[in-house]
């Protein structure tokens, strides 16, 4: 596990969780705003490509809560072999004891699990939101240019217009700011019915 660990330290860990989960299911549990959306389906496109055949996203109900009773056995019930956690925030409690887990966060750490993968950006000077974090995580394994996008959208919904990332530059003149904008709030707009963005594509 890693604590403010720079991406180069970061990148070799998430690689090795990744690719030993050859032939299992990867179920992936992430918040439903933007920022979590979008690095939701970064990942399940990265794993993809990368040759996983069993990829499974799993949306929390609107209270979030995925440590809930609840929502602990909707989860247990997709019967996870390798368990991705974003944007949701980081607990010392395993969320099903077990499964190899892998928290990709950006939120303040109070606690550290014991038997799980930590990748948080918290601390880093400027700090990627989860999507752009995990972006980055998932673009040094396998060619994911085509959906900065995605990056972009999340990291516009959860920082603002305004941040110390140079890609977003180029991002905005291919796309343009008001679509980006547009889709940031049709998302969390409607995040407690947790639309499906993996449909939609750049103008």
């Amino acid at each position: 596990k890693i604590r403010d660990a720079p991406l180069d330290a970061a990148v070799p860990l998430f690689r090795d969780f990744a690719h030993a989960g050859a032939g299992q299911r990867h179920v992936l549990v992430h918040d439903t705003d933007a920022d979590g959306l979008s690095a939701g389906v970064l990942l399940e496109l990265a794993l993809q490509r990368l040759g996983h055949r069993d990829v499974v996203r799993f949306l929390p109900h609107k209270s979030r809560n995925v440590w809930s009773t609840e929502a602990r056995t909707r989860l247990n019930a997709v019967s996870p072999q390798r368990l991705y956690v974003l944007d949701l925030g980081v607990r010392a409690e395993a969320l099903l004891p077990g499964i190899p887990t892998c928290f990709i966060d950006h939120h303040a750490l109070d606690d550290i699990p014991a038997d799980a993968l930590v990748l948080s950006s918290y601390g880093w000077q400027p700090s990627p939101n989860t999507s752009l974090l995990t972006w980055q995580l998932c673009h040094a394994l396998t060619d994911l240019a085509d959906r900065d996008w995605l990056a972009a959208i999340g990291t516009i919904g959860d920082l603002g217009n305004e941040t110390d990332f140079p890609y977003l530059t180029a991002i905005k003149k291919t796309y343009g700011m008001a679509a980006i904008r547009e889709i940031v709030s049709l998302v969390n707009a409607g995040r407690g019915v947790c639309p499906e963005l993996a449909v939609l594509a750049p103008a």
